[in-house]
């Protein structure tokens, strides 16, 4: 695993703190554009520290949760 980036520590919080969030639900109010959300979201899936999962709402796959390998990784990056 590289490096994790202060926005990606920003999306594990998040959805660690939702359980499962849709990445359009992450907050709006960071300083970061839709863009650099989408690409810290899909990095943090190719290392296996999150995992996508089916919105019942739309049926497709949007839901980003945490893995386990994720809530360690948070965990290592909170108490750095």
């Amino acid at each position: 695993m590289g490096a994790i980036q202060a926005v990606q520590i920003q999306v594990l919080t998040e959805v660690g703190a939702r359980g499962a969030a849709p990445l359009s639900g992450l907050p709006r109010r960071w300083p970061v554009t839709r863009a650099i959300l989408a690409a810290a979201a899909r990095r943090l899936v190719a290392e296996g520290l999150l995992a996508r999962g089916i919105d019942p709402r739309t049926g497709r796959p949007d839901l980003l949760e945490l893995t386990e390998a994720g809530r360690q990784a948070l965990a290592r990056a909170r108490a750095a």
